[in-house]
């Protein structure tokens, strides 16, 4: 019988392979504007005091192949906190469709930490995301806004962690007043002004 295991094995993963359809999943990316406040502290505290939040974020999911598909990929965000320190980083997110709508993106990375009093000092960031995120079916772009809880820890000297609380905006939608002046501005187009 331990000799027949292999050829169940092999015979498995063969049926597998020849009754599978084809992935068809693409990238699907978003971009946000993150607007909060945290509770920081230095030493390991977190409620030390209380922070304006603002930053920018962007992402790349890969494996969806619609709403109700995980999907994994990196992440770029730079963020401040109240104008004295600046954080730049980057990560891995992953996209668990608990809602076709309304999905959860957790994200684990790490940054750098500029602060006009502890200097320059690495660290590491976790957050996690609910809100909307659609999946475009024709192009690469997906919007997405919702609300974000992540916490923030420095590994320097200054030991400064900070848990925060922001809506997540997502900047297509933002731009479109802008587009809609542009158009406005320019006139109808060619074929517009002909039918």
């Amino acid at each position: 019988m331990r000799a027949c295991a292999p050829w169940f094995a092999f015979a498995g993963a063969s049926a597998l392979f020849v009754l599978t359809g084809n992935a068809n999943a693409s990238p699907q990316a978003s971009a946000t504007l993150d607007v909060g406040a945290a509770a920081t502290g230095a030493d390991g505290g977190v409620t030390d005091h209380a922070e304006f939040f603002v930053g920018l974020r962007g992402d790349v999911l890969f494996g969806r192949d619609g709403p109700r598909e995980m999907g994994a990929g990196p992440f770029f965000a730079v963020g401040t906190f109240a104008f004295d320190a600046i954080e730049i980083g980057g990560g891995v997110a992953g996209l668990l469709p608990v809602h076709e709508t309304f999905p959860l993106v957790a994200s684990l990375g790490a940054f750098v930490r500029a602060d006009t009093d502890a200097g320059v000092e690495p660290g590491v960031a976790a957050r996690l995301f609910w809100g909307s995120r659609s999946y475009n079916f024709h192009g690469v772009y997906g919007m997405s806004a919702g609300v974000a809880l992540e916490f923030h820890q420095t590994l320097g000297a200054s030991k400064t962690s900070a848990l925060l609380v922001a809506a997540s905006l997502d900047l297509g939608v933002m731009t479109l007043p802008i587009v809609a002046l542009v158009n406005l501005l320019r006139g109808p187009s060619v074929s517009a002004a002909t039918w």
